[in-house]
């Protein structure tokens, strides 16, 4: 996120009121390039998480190279609590309506993930995006995502990945300096989860 603002996120996966997941996150221009801090946290009534995280990124839109560093909190209704961290690099960059980004995710870490992704922008108001997620020790999954301004406040996202199958359908409405998305995803086994987000930017 380039430039100035704000968003807060609600999660509900697959339906589970038990396990909500809140999450804040701002950012801002520096000289340089760009830096932010945020949380995510999970209540649920036998395990809680928390991941507080600050991440800069040395460039602009057009070519910037990206590091997040987390604390990550996790708690179990046994009593037992355990602290780690977890590190996030990124490279990208864009040139007219191109787009290309390499992340490494958790590294290190046996959820470890690295993303390959491509985005093209063929209209003014309509891009689209495809990545390749490789897991060291898991399945690897294509991903692919689109969204179209269909009026001037209203933004329609659709997303798809293989593995597991599942598919996302959300809306987003600009009406001004902040703006509001909610959106679902569909899972193969499990009941539907819903995002929602409402953000600043000044």
């Amino acid at each position: 996120m380039w430039g100035n603002g704000t968003v807060f996120g609600y999660h509900l996966p697959f339906g589970d009121s038990q396990s909500q997941v809140w999450g804040f996150h701002t950012g801002s221009d520096v000289p340089l390039g760009h830096a932010g801090f945020g949380v995510n946290w999970l209540n649920h009534p036998h395990y809680q998480h928390r991941d507080y995280y600050v991440c800069y990124a040395l460039g602009d839109e057009r070519l910037a190279l990206g590091y997040t560093q987390h604390l990550v909190w996790e708690g179990f209704s046994t009593g037992e609590a355990y602290l780690s961290g977890q590190s996030d690099i990124a490279l990208g960059g864009s040139y007219n309506e191109y787009g290309t980004e390499f992340r490494w995710l958790r590294i290190g870490k046996e959820d470890a993930q690295i993303h390959l992704s491509a985005s093209y922008q063929p209209y003014e108001h309509t891009k689209i995006a495809s990545a390749y997620v490789y897991q060291p020790r898991g399945k690897d999954s294509f991903r692919s995502a689109c969204t179209v301004e269909v009026a001037k406040m209203m933004t329609i996202l659709s997303s798809w990945q293989s593995e597991p199958s599942r598919f996302g359908i959300g809306i987003r409405l600009d009406p001004g300096a902040g703006n509001i998305t909610y959106a679902i995803r569909t899972h193969p086994e499990l009941a539907l989860s819903h995002f929602i987000e409402v953000g600043f930017s000044w």
